[in-house]
Formats: C-alpha cells, sequence, structure tokens
C-alpha cells in the first residue's frame, strides 16, 4: 500500500513539473530558450554614452586678445559632474600638446582663458570610466588677426625715426643699396621706417604714393619730404624739423643732416 503511494506522488511531481516547462509565457513571466544564451540583459547593464561639447565653435580674435572657451559634458541623464577632462590645444597642422586638467562642475562644465598670438586649435577629452562611456568634442579653431601695424603718429614715434636716421650719419650713399651700412635715398628711408615695421617700396615715387599727402606748412618732424622736377618725384629725405632733414643724396656722398635744398618739394605723412 505504501510503495503504490509512492509511486502516484512522484508520477504527480513528474506531471506538474513538466506542464510548468512547456506552458506558454505571459508578458507578467518572460521566458526563454533553456537550452540557448542568456539575453545581453542577463549578462551586464550598458554603458552610458556621453557627449563633450566645446563653445564656441569657431571664433576670431585680435592680435594678443583674450579668449574663454567652455567644455560641458553631458549623457542621457543631464549634466556629468566631478569627473576629469583634458584640454587640448595646437597650431595649425601642428602636433597636439596637454594643455590642462579640469574637473566638471554640477552643471558638467569647465572653461579655459588664453590670451593669443597665433591661430589656435582646441580640443576636449574626457577618458570614461566604469559607468561612462569616452568621448571627444568637436575641433574648435581660434583665428587671431595679425598685429596692427604701427601708428607713426605720435611725438615718441618721430623723435625714434630720426635717432634712428642719425644712427647711420656718414654711411656712404651707394645706388641701389637699402643699407644697414650704404644706401640710396629710398634705401634710406626705407630701411629707417622699416626698423618700425613700416614698409615702404624701394623707390622715391612710390613711397610718395603709399603716404598721406599733406601740406608743406602742416609738415612735422619724422614726416617724408619728395623732391619734385619736370621729370617727378626723384629724391626723398625725412623731415628733422627747423628747415632741415636727414638724406641720402647723391653718388659720392654720405648720409648727412642738411637744410631742405629746394623750394619744390611735396610732404608725405606714414600711416
Amino acid at each position: 500500500m505504501l510503495a503504490c503511494a509512492r509511486r502516484a506522488f512522484v508520477i504527480l511531481f513528474v506531471a506538474v513539473g513538466a506542464s510548468a516547462l512547456l506552458a506558454p509565457a505571459t508578458d507578467a513571466e518572460p521566458r526563454f530558450d533553456i537550452g540557448g544564451p542568456l539575453p545581453t540583459s542577463y549578462v551586464t547593464s550598458p554603458v552610458t554614452a556621453t557627449d563633450l561639447a566645446l563653445s564656441p565653435r569657431h571664433t576670431t580674435i585680435k592680435y594678443h586678445h583674450a579668449v574663454r572657451l567652455v567644455s560641458r559634458l553631458t549623457s542621457k541623464f543631464g549634466p556629468v559632474k566631478g569627473e576629469s577632462v583634458t584640454w587640448w590645444a595646437r597650431l595649425p597642422h601642428g602636433d597636439w600638446h596637454r594643455l590642462a586638467t579640469a574637473k566638471t562642475n554640477n552643471d558638467g562644465r569647465t572653461a579655459v582663458t588664453r590670451h593669443l598670438a597665433h591661430t589656435t586649435q582646441y580640443e576636449v577629452r574626457y577618458g570614461g570610466d566604469l559607468l561612462q562611456d569616452k568621448s571627444t568634442s568637436a575641433v574648435t579653431t581660434v583665428k587671431v588677426l595679425p598685429p596692427p601695424r604701427p601708428k607713426p603718429t605720435t611725438a615718441g614715434f618721430a623723435e625714434r625715426v630720426l635717432q634712428e636716421a642719425a644712427r647711420h650719419q656718414g654711411a656712404p650713399y651707394q645706388y641701389g643699396a637699402a643699407g644697414p651700412s650704404t644706401f640710396d635715398c629710398s634705401g634710406f628711408t626705407m630701411y629707417v621706417f622699416g626698423r618700425f615695421g613700416v614698409h615702404l617700396s624701394h623707390n622715391a615715387a612710390a613711397q610718395y604714393n603709399e603716404t598721406r599727402h599733406i601740406s608743406s606748412a602742416a609738415k612735422q618732424p619724422g614726416d617724408l619730404i619728395f623732391f619734385s622736377g619736370s621729370g617727378g618725384i626723384y629724391h626723398v629725405g625725412i623731415y628733422a624739423g627747423g628747415g632741415r632733414m636727414w638724406a641720402a643724396t647723391h653718388s659720392g656722398d654720405v648720409v648727412r643732416y642738411e637744410s631742405i635744398y629746394s623750394a619744390s618739394y611735396v610732404v608725405g605723412r606714414v600711416h
């Protein structure tokens, strides 16, 4: 009798187990193939993607002016705070070098400020961690305008020009020469003003066209005196005040401090 009862219990247990395994899955109780691989969600959680933005994307600034750049690290959950990001910089077509490392604030931001003399590109990188994926910002280019030309309108500039001219007193005249030891007339003025970043052509008539024309009565030290004749402008010197000038006049002569020897002249002011 007891043996019959045990057999009945085993048969009932096997039947219930089989029905549970063969029953169809429901929405409340998802099932998968016992013999197949486990779904990915049963193995690991995905790493959260991040986005690293850099602003402004592109900008232009004046020579030696400051630019402020801001990065922001975010994920689908919002700003990523307290994470280290690295700032990288390079000159166009140069190699990247590490500029700084900073931690993101509560808004996911970091910032750098730089005074620049050359066009520079920037990039920000985040290395990621166990829960968040790494990311890199787009490259931002900060274009720097060329330095401004000197404004030779102050007494200080004229004084420096005359000091430079006087430094070459006695240098021999040589046709076609533009320094530093021999000069012709336009080569002398080109060299002297070139020492202060002002470009003038190596020709007296061309130099007149490169200057602002003023009346002889308004001339000031540092202006250029252009002598003219029937064939046009043929000679130039640097006005020193008091009716005198510095000039390299002709072959066989030297750079000298001399009187303005003719009333047939016009005046040009270097901008």
